[in-house]
């Protein structure tokens, strides 16, 4: 069973996102959306595995990862990554027992 992630429809609105290109959005998307992620925004993944999930080449994405995190955006540290603002752009649903 998939998980599901919700992604609120003011990340658009997002001053940081608006000043982004078209290939940082969809790393930073990705970033928030791939399997790998949980709802801490800290998991385990490697550069290998983005890199097919996106298509960017590693050198790509270390150059894009390094300007996410002068911005403070993401952070790495060996495979693992951290998202601080992960919990801003999630839409959170609470189910209940009915």
């Amino acid at each position: 069973m998939s998980t599901q992630r919700y992604i609120s429809t003011s990340f658009w609105d997002d001053e940081w996102i608006q000043t982004l290109d078209p290939s940082e959005k969809l790393l930073y998307l990705h970033y928030m959306t791939n399997p790998l992620t949980n709802i801490a925004g800290v998991y385990k993944i490697t550069e290998r595995r983005v890199s097919f999930d996106t298509g960017f080449n590693v050198s790509t994405i270390q150059c894009i990862m390094s300007k996410f995190e002068k911005a403070g955006k993401t952070f790495r540290y060996g495979e693992w990554i951290v998202l601080p603002t992960w919990p801003k752009h999630q839409e959170v649903r609470i189910v209940t027992g009915k």
